[in-house]
């Protein structure tokens, strides 16, 4: 009686298949359904296991597992690393993996009263993300980014693979671009930059799937400039905001009143998540780039939008509540005289 039950059981593969009957033979058929479809697509899972103990962490001494040679990867990755970020945060770290590398963000170094949503933690991000595919240019590799592949793990944010690419003369020239990029909060000459370089970083930014809105000199920048103003008073009533940047030993400039003959753009997205932030921040450092080849200075500000009800204002009056507002770009002509300014590796909000 007790051996048919069991032939019984046993015999009722419909059931295992939805986990019924035994939970632990439903289980071991579970898996074992598991390991023949990854068999089927020509991956073990031991081959999976080897592949997860044999990435590594960029930082680390063991060869990486790509097709790009380890040497070669380590100087595409030490580019990247030469983004802005905010308050020199340097949120992000890379995996390198069987089949490229994955950018992933360091929550632990988000300011929570600053940026609570994690905004500008990941638009620093976004711009690593570009500055790692002008690197892997000049090295002969093009990079293939997929975006947000995971949206249940909140860290990762990309995976990057790569394929042989024929190095151009505007790689190496973007290459150069990366290493002196700088941020400059002199005022240049007052003239007002020409519709058309202005039309060029707007098709900058709309190439990585963001809208870059002129808001001055004509028109609305001392309205720009006033809203700025304002938020960085509300910032500086908060003790929690004032006690971040103290720990950080940042400080940041006050808002010229007179700096009317700057242009300002403002990078706005569809829609308000992590994929449209990261693509803010290489929107940015791609239009940072050019700002620097055409002898332009470029500052980002984010106070605008770390303030919500600048944000608010920003959304409503400048974009028509067409677009969800992510960063402003103070644009103006760069000062000719030297000393030039430090690198943004410390200083420079995103």
């Amino acid at each position: 009686m007790v051996s048919g039950l069991k032939i019984r059981a046993w015999s009722r593969r419909s059931d295992l298949r939805r986990g019924r009957g035994c939970s632990i033979v439903g289980q071991a058929y579970r898996r074992l359904r598991r390991r023949r479809a990854l068999w089927r697509r020509g991956l073990k899972s031991s081959q999976c296991r080897r592949s997860a103990l044999t990435s590594t962490r960029h930082g680390d001494k063991a060869e990486a597992m790509s097709d790009v040679p380890a040497d070669v990867l380590t100087r595409v990755l030490g580019r990247a690393d030469r983004a802005p970020s905010v308050h020199g945060t340097k949120p992000w770290w890379w995996q390198s993996t069987a089949t490229g590398v994955e950018l992933y963000v360091r929550p632990e170094r988000q300011l929570s009263v600053t940026d609570p949503s994690g905004r500008d933690l990941t638009i620093s991000c976004g711009a690593a993300l570009y500055s790692l595919e002008v690197a892997a240019a000049v090295e002969g590799w093009r990079a293939r980014i997929r975006r947000v592949p995971d949206p249940g793990l909140r860290s990762l944010l990309a995976r990057v693979g790569f394929e042989p690419h024929e190095v151009t003369a505007g790689d190496r020239d973007r290459a150069e671009l990366l290493l002196v990029r700088r941020i400059d909060r002199r005022t240049g000459p007052s003239s007002p930059l020409p519709e058309s370089s202005v039309n060029e970083a707007a098709l900058l930014a709309r190439e990585r799937g963001v809208l870059a809105v002129a808001a001055g000199p004509r028109g609305r920048g001392e309205e720009v400039l006033g809203l700025l103003a304002e938020a960085a008073r509300v910032q500086e009533l908060d003790p929690g905001y004032r006690g971040e940047l103290e720990h950080r030993r940042q400080l940041r400039r006050p808002i010229d009143p007179g700096d009317t003959d700057a242009t300002w753009l403002v990078l706005a997205t569809a829609s308000d998540d992590r994929l449209c932030w990261l693509r803010t921040g290489e929107a940015l450092q791609a239009v940072w780039l050019w700002a620097t080849a055409h002898g332009l200075s470029l500052v980002p500000h984010s106070q605008a939008i770390e303030v919500p009800s600048a944000r608010a204002t920003l959304q409503d009056e400048l974009l028509q509540d067409t677009s969800c507002p992510q960063l402003l770009l103070r644009l103006g002509w760069a000062p000719v005289d030297d000393p030039r300014p430090t690198r943004t590796s410390r200083s420079d909000p995103p």
